[in-house]
């Protein structure tokens, strides 16, 4: 085989040089007839050109010549200066001056027409604009410019190749007949003569040449490769017989010593008496971690380093030469790097010549070991597995059952193994889909059920049963495993799972899905049974303060007592659903008339009223109720719910027990979204702004304070009163950025009247109930003060008597954090909420605001009176100043002066008005009327 390599290398190396020559010969041949139909075609433009100058510089020494004016020779414009360019023969013919120019560009169309030659005259300022350059003319002009004298290129024009050559025109006298106005002078270059002569004709006549010389090489080149091919011959011929005769002498060599060098299984040759390793291996090598030399002439004892022996060789080594006829031994060999590996050696004497060895071949079972282990650990798995593991035949014959199988089913293995696989499933459905479980067993591919099965006792469970056909090598089905795994627990699991999805998890209840569905049902029945649909949706009123007050543990009780009383009211084929916190939905269906849900309402807002007993304490609590009816007010849940939904709103702002759907509260709600809406953007577009109402003392009748009110003055609708747009900000919670809003803003007002050096009074800033219960308002107020380093005696807080008695604890705290600031608070809408003496006396306020309801009512509501003499009494006892807002006629003056009334404010001085009408008040000195006597 090598003698065979060395002698068809040189051969493929001769080929290809042999090959190259000619190619480089035949590629020489091409680009030397390349190179010559290129000067050919140079030397047809050149004499094209010599023979066009030659005929212009005859009619441009002529100053031109004269031919008839035809239809192709027509007059030059460009020759109009000329007096004498246009005569008439004596014969009436008309004749025309011709230029040189304009002769030779005739000339050049001709040769174009009759031997595709194309010439042209060119300039960078032509007379005439035919003669303006192409691209590759104007290069050459500018060339020509610097200095070039000619320009020659290959190009192509139309898809043909063409020897482009141009020379440069020189400015010689006769020239400047035509040319004088252009300012030329003799010797300047005024244009070039291009000419474009076809390669076709100089490229086929050379290719033509290089064809009748082609078949000439092609002989050479194949009298070389039969030369080359014949040798090659020769010698293969000489190789394969010295071949022939090494392979024969080798035959029986390598027979032997290919089954032992290259078995995979280590064999090795050790001499009986020292145990010294005479041949070894490559498996045996590698099975070590050594080389053939690191083996080959040691001891066998290398490969045991850790059997001690006073021989040269081990214990397991003297095993095998006790016993003549073989032996087997399972051990671990160690390797280079005394990495332990297991091994079965197999020994046995054998003589070789008259030397007797002991030859012996290594198995490595390491991964046999590791998989039989791991066959052993599966097996233990199996037989510890939480699920029921079955194996079967395809006869049914049951051929082992894991433990797990006799825990789950009551049955042992010998009853699996006596009964068979259909008898151990004992279903209380065994339908399976029209097929018996075993028909599907049967199946050539996985499968998987869930059964309702029955132990050996007669206890009814829930199993997944997975079966999985067992296949051959071959890929037929032999056996079946059977997973059975007892999922009770998960299926409950799951069936909960279901009812949550469609229920309530506090009250049981129907949630908005299954509320959504079947109200889409009873629609759908009553749209053909021309019945009615009613959705009633109810929210608890001041159900919150419950919650809050006593605890969300007794606000879930008195959630789901108010459930049981809702579904007491209604018919078993209604719906009672809840939809979160605090709003409940009954559906009423199939109804004659919706005459018949005032009743049904009436009877479920009386249930609710009822006082719950929780904890020992009794709470009683009420609802506001809105209902929608199909088909009139919508013909979807979506929509019935959310006409319901505004029903309710209604009901709730009126103070009304319940309230039917009018399609005028869609228009009430879209314009309430959309003033909610506008709100969010109201604040970063500078919309709000501040007006003061001036406080008066009723002693000296001078303006000693003011309340800031918040106006909204909307870019289309104009100026919105805070009694429509504070509610909503409250609700949404818009409130919070608002009201800090306030405060800063009358924080900086205050400033900016001070720099301007005018002695202001104090200003009062009304907070609201989430204000006051945000953590961050103690922080706000500090930062705006801090800010606008005003002295914060000018800074006053109003609070609402509803708004502190929420919480009395809490509120305490919260009002000594802000005295501490030294800003001063008012208790504003004093009587008409319910704090106590005992509270009152406790919060560090400074000041009562009298209610205006109790103002309005002055001098004609007996009660009216005395509670306003009362308010104004015990703030005086505790050391309190008295406000009484609204004022607005001279009566109620003259009763607050009697009563001993600190403060006025109201229309009777002034009405709120902005900024810097009420600092000209406060400049002006406006005070009340003098007092009458």
């Amino acid at each position: 085989m090598k003698l065979f390599r060395l002698s068809i290398i040189p051969w493929i190396l001769g080929v290809i040089l042999w090959t190259a020559l000619v190619c480089y010969l035949e590629w020489k041949e091409v680009k030397a007839g390349q190179q010559f139909a290129f000067a050919m075609a140079k030397s047809e433009a050149q004499g094209s050109y010599n023979k066009d100058l030659a005929y212009r510089r005859w009619v441009a020494k002529q100053k031109g010549v004269y031919v008839q004016v035809t239809e192709h020779t027509p007059p030059n414009p460009h020759l109009s200066h000329i007096s004498q360019r246009d005569l008439t023969s004596t014969t009436g013919l008309q004749l025309t001056l011709v230029n040189p120019a304009y002769m030779t560009r005739q000339v050049f169309e001709l040769s174009a027409e009759q031997y595709g030659m194309h010439g042209h005259i060119t300039s960078l300022n032509p007379i005439e604009p035919l003669n303006s350059p192409d691209p590759w003319e104007k290069q050459c002009l500018f060339q020509f410019e610097e200095g070039e004298l000619e320009s020659c290129c290959n190009e192509q024009i139309d898809g043909q190749d063409y020897l482009r050559l141009m020379y440069p025109m020189t400015t010689e006298e006769p020239c400047l007949h035509c040319h004088e106005k252009q300012n030329y002078k003799i010797g300047d270059i005024h244009g070039g003569i291009s000419v474009s002569v076809p390669m076709a004709p100089f490229e086929l006549a050379m290719q033509k040449k290089i064809n009748e010389g082609r078949p000439v090489r092609l002989s050479i080149w194949l009298l070389g490769l039969f030369y080359l091919s014949l040798s090659n011959w020769m010698i293969r011929k000489h190789a394969a017989q010295e071949r022939r005769a090494y392979q024969l002498a080798q035959t029986t060599e390598n027979k032997y010593q290919t089954l032992f060098e290259e078995a995979e299984v280590g064999y090795a040759l050790a001499d009986i008496k020292t145990g010294e390793i005479l041949e070894c291996n490559n498996a045996l090598c590698l099975l070590t971690g050594r080389a053939l030399d690191e083996l080959i002439g040691q001891p066998q004892s290398i490969l045991h380093p850790k059997e001690n022996s006073e021989r040269s060789f081990t214990e397991s080594f003297a095993q095998h030469l006790e016993l003549p006829n073989g032996s087997t031994l399972q051990t671990k060999i160690s390797t280079k790097e005394q990495q332990l590996i297991d091994v079965e050696i197999r020994a046995q004497r054998i003589s070789l010549g008259d030397k007797t060895v002991l030859f012996g071949s290594f198995q490595n079972i390491t991964q046999r070991n590791k998989q039989t282990k791991k066959l052993r650990l599966l097996s233990h798995a199996i037989d510890q597995s939480p699920v029921a593991m079955i194996i079967a035949d395809l006869n049914g014959t049951i051929e082992y059952v894991n433990p797990q199988f006799t825990k789950q089913t009551g049955y042992s293995a010998e009853d699996a193994k006596q009964h068979g696989i259909q008898k151990t499933f004992c279903q209380t459905d065994s339908s399976d889909n029209g097929l018996t479980l075993w028909d599907n067993a049967l199946a050539n591919y996985a499968w998987d059920v869930e059964l309702h099965s029955q132990k050996k006792d007669g206890t009814l469970y829930w199993e997944k049963v997975s079966v999985s056909p067992i296949v051959n090598n071959r890929g037929d089905n032999t056996h079946l495993l059977i997973i059975r795994e007892d999922i009770t627990i998960q299926k409950l699991h799951t069936e909960q799972m279901k009812f949550l999805a469609t229920h309530d998890e506090l009250t049981g209840l129907a949630n908005r899905n299954l509320l959504h569905d079947r109200t889409n049902q009873a629609i759908a029945k009553a749209k053909r049974s021309q019945r009615y649909v009613a959705i009633l949706l109810l929210d608890l009123d001041r159900f919150k303060i419950i919650n809050d007050s006593l605890g969300h543990r007794i606000g879930d009780q008195l959630l789901c007592a108010i459930s049981e009383r809702i579904t007491q009211a209604v018919r078993e084929t209604d719906t009672v659903a809840r939809l979160g916190g605090d709003e409940f939905v009954a559906l009423l269906s199939d109804l004659n008339s919706p005459e018949d849900i005032h009743h049904i309402a009436d009877k479920i807002l009386t249930n609710i009223a009822k006082p719950y007993k929780i904890k020992a304490r009794e709470i009683t609590i009420t609802a506001s109720l809105g209902y929608s009816i199909y088909p009139e007010d919508g013909d979807s849940s979506e929509i019935l719910i959310r006409n319901a939904d505004v029903a309710m709103y209604k009901a709730k702002a009126e103070g009304n027990r319940s309230c039917v759907f009018d399609v005028k509260m869609t228009q009430m709600v879209l314009e309430r979204l959309d003033l909610e809406t506008d709100m969010r953007f109201a604040l970063s577009r500078g919309e709000f702004l501040l007006h003061y109402q001036p406080k008066v003392d009723l002693t000296t009748g001078i303006i000693t304070g003011c309340e800031a009110l918040i106006r909204w003055i909307h870019p289309q609708r104009g100026m919105i009163s805070p009694a429509t747009f504070i509610p909503v900000a409250e609700e949404t919670g818009l409130i919070l950025s608002i009201g800090n809003w306030v405060i800063q803003t009358v924080c900086n007002q205050i400033a900016t009247w001070q720099k301007q050096g005018i002695n202001v009074v104090p200003v009062a800033a009304n907070l609201s109930a989430k204000q006051f219960n945000n953590n961050d308002l103690i922080a706000v107020v500090e930062q705006a003060l801090n800010s606008t380093k005003l002295d914060p005696k000018l800074l006053e807080l109003e609070l609402t008597e509803s708004m502190i008695m929420q919480n009395p604890h809490s509120t305490v705290s919260i009002l000594h954090e802000l005295k501490e600031l030294g800003i001063s608070l008012a208790l504003d809408d004093f009587g008409t909420g319910y704090s106590s003496l005992n509270y009152l006396r406790r919060f560090p306020v400074d000041c009562l605001k009298i209610d205006r309801s109790f103002i309005d009512d002055l001098t004609h509501d007996k009660s009216a009176d005395a509670v306003a003499t009362s308010i104004i009494a015990i703030a005086h006892s505790l050391g309190l100043k008295t406000v009484a807002e609204g004022v607005e006629t001279q009566e109620q003056l003259e009763f607050l002066q009697r009563c001993d009334c600190d403060i006025l404010q109201g229309y009777y001085f002034s009405k709120p008005v902005a900024a810097a009408d009420f600092i000209q008040m406060v400049q002006d000195n406006k005070q009340l009327p003098p007092r009458r006597s």
